[in-house]
């Protein structure tokens, strides 16, 4: 059986069997997928801003969906890495993954 997805919120649930349905090169993909870099120093930005109270309106709304991005794209990430496994390869760290 494939990895259950019984606990991941309704949102994200349809992307995600998607990704059942792909071959073993795009999964591989899909699991070294990454924020693109003006998206992922943006997102840092706004959140030190975040923690220090400082986020102007527009900001918490650009916060916002970044935050869902960065959900959505680690959700498919970890989904990708575990169909893998369970298609039977060997998942590396995350760091060795990413280089």
């Amino acid at each position: 059986m494939p990895p259950d997805v019984k606990h991941i919120p309704a949102r994200f649930l349809p992307d995600l069997e998607s990704l059942d349905m792909m071959d073993d090169t795009v999964l591989w993909q899909v699991a070294r997928t990454e924020l693109a870099d003006d998206k992922a120093v943006l997102y840092e930005d706004l959140l030190d801003k975040n923690r220090r109270d400082e986020l102007a309106q527009g900001e918490q709304e650009s916060l916002e969906m970044l935050r869902e991005e960065a959900d959505m794209l680690m959700l498919r990430r970890a989904y990708a890495c575990a169909l893998l496994k369970w298609r039977g390869h060997r998942i590396p760290p995350v760091a060795e993954m990413l280089s």
